[in-house]
């Protein structure tokens, strides 16, 4: 089935274009892939303010739009392979490898799929972070396209598939589309992406927080002397720790808090962002994954990882943390109540580390800002490429 058009009036082929148009594909795989773009579009819509956003993405448009904060129009998601996990930690090898296979069966009809939904949509350019099939459409369209993301899905599927008998054909259809595009922003920390060539490093991408702990405090009736907890996986559902410890002078922070603990406190009863919540809380328990940690590292806020090895940001994530952060990693085989009870004691029994500047955004939106300000407009772009 293909996907349908957005709610917004389609271009025709030839007609020149009274505002620039951004498509922008967000993989469905957690929160974290909006969580990268949403700051680098802010940045681009501050330069282009007439801008045109499109996000093809399994988001639903309310969340996209309290996300972002910007008029955009919403649109069925690139076709894209699933990573299911098992727990947040977890990832289903065996599905990931099925969802892969079933994807790159019909490689050239996924991506004439994807071309006829680009062609109805007419932008002047793409970016992903970090599906792929957009950007070989996009390149046989003759559109400018940009990916951008900390890791790609070619990485995550050679750990979790690379063994396969179809791997080798598989593993070539990826590298190839993303490198169609004309360029893989690498925001900083970012794996080494392997045989990719038109790459090139960024700052860190992350939105920058406002700390509101008092007004986090009153809305949840929490005493200003307890240290508040923040517990988020990134948008993956189930939990890592059994049950939550109980630490005298802390309060947790987290989705569906359970009656029984007062202790525990439901995060949406808070009208606050999530960067907001981020840059309020004492400290964050989060796992390996780039944007939880990078909005925690711009506010300085302290962070208790929960690593996963064999995650390809796992390692960088660390190192990263390590340099930058005031922070704790507790091995995904640790993840018992008691051990996270020593790591937040022994965080909060430390001081925040001096904030990391996100510069990221404003060199993403400069790139992608040579894309969309071309002297003709006219799509589609024929000779451009």
């Amino acid at each position: 089935m293909e996907p349908a058009a957005a709610s917004t009036e389609p271009e025709r082929a030839g007609r020149r274009l009274t505002m620039p148009h951004l498509v922008v594909d967000v993989s469905g795989h957690g929160l974290g892939h909006l969580g990268q773009v949403v700051p680098v579009l802010q940045a681009l819509r501050r330069d282009l303010p007439a801008l045109r956003l499109t996000l093809r993405t399994t988001r639903s448009e309310p969340l996209v739009a309290c996300q972002l904060g910007l008029e955009a129009a919403v649109a069925p998601p690139a076709v894209e392979a699933a990573i299911p996990m098992r727990d947040p930690l977890t990832v289903d090898a065996a599905a990931t490898a099925q969802a892969f296979a079933a994807l790159h069966a019909d490689w050239p009809a996924a991506v004439a799929c994807e071309r006829r939904a680009l062609a109805r949509l007419a932008p002047d350019a793409v970016l992903a972070d970090v599906p792929y099939t957009g950007l070989q459409a996009a390149a046989e369209l003759g559109v400018p396209a940009t990916a951008m993301c900390s890791f790609n899905w070619l990485e995550a599927y050679t750990a979790y598939a690379g063994q396969r008998p179809e791997a080798e054909r598989i593993q070539g259809q990826i590298r190839r589309a993303y490198e169609a595009a004309d360029r893989f922003l690498q925001p900083r920390p970012h794996t080494a992406m392997r045989g990719l060539t038109s790459t090139r490093t960024i700052g860190p991408v992350a939105r920058v927080g406002t700390p509101r702990p008092r007004q986090l405090r009153d809305q949840l009736g929490v005493e200003a002397e307890a240290a508040l907890v923040l517990v988020t996986w990134g948008g993956m559902g189930g939990a890592v720790f059994p049950s939550l410890p109980r630490c005298p002078g802390v309060v947790w922070l987290q989705p569906d808090a359970p009656a029984d603990r007062p202790d525990v406190r439901d995060a949406a009863r808070t009208d606050l962002a999530h960067a907001d919540l981020i840059a309020s809380a004492d400290a964050v328990v989060t796992k390996s994954g780039y944007a939880t940690l990078a909005e925690a590292l711009a506010a300085g806020t302290r962070v208790c990882m929960v690593s996963r090895p064999a995650w390809p940001e796992d390692a960088v994530l660390r190192q990263w943390l390590a340099e930058h952060g005031t922070s704790v990693v507790i091995g995904g085989g640790e993840a018992r109540p008691e051990r996270l009870a020593e790591a937040v004691a022994a965080l909060l029994a430390r001081p925040r580390s001096e904030p990391v500047a996100p510069t990221g955004p404003a060199e993403a939106a400069e790139a992608l800002r040579a894309d969309l300000e071309p002297a003709d407009r006219s799509w589609p772009a024929a000779g451009r490429r």
